[in-house]
């Protein structure tokens, strides 16, 4: 029985680690500009630093990450990203790991407060 139940975790362990997206990025700093647009319910969101992330076409536009800002969790990330933009206050904003529309799918946002 243990063998069985050490194999089955371990499948489960394998299976998480394959499926978590290996190239998402993190961000933590100054959130620079929040734009969302009106006819898609889409924001975008460019951190004050440049780096790097799995969306090639990212840098070139300058635009990070991408979320629906039209659901009630984008609502409430972009809450975050407004308190973070409007306060000067550093954020931390993680990535998918996915593209869309040639920025990084935003998955999450959160406030670093002293």
């Amino acid at each position: 029985m243990k063998t069985i139940m050490k194999t089955v975790f371990g499948a489960v362990l394998l299976l998480h680690y394959m499926m978590s997206p290996a190239s998402a990025s993190d961000y933590q700093g100054k959130v620079a500009v929040v734009v969302c647009h009106t006819f898609t319910g889409l924001c975008q969101v460019t951190p004050s630093a440049p780096h790097t992330g799995p969306c090639s076409s990212s840098s070139s536009s300058g635009l990070k990450y991408i979320f629906d800002g039209s659901t009630n969790v984008g609502k409430n990330i972009l809450a975050i990203l407004l308190t973070a933009q409007a306060t000067g206050l550093p954020a931390a904003l993680g990535g998918l790991g996915t593209c869309s529309y040639g920025t990084e799918d935003l998955r999450h946002a959160y406030l670093y407060t002293p």
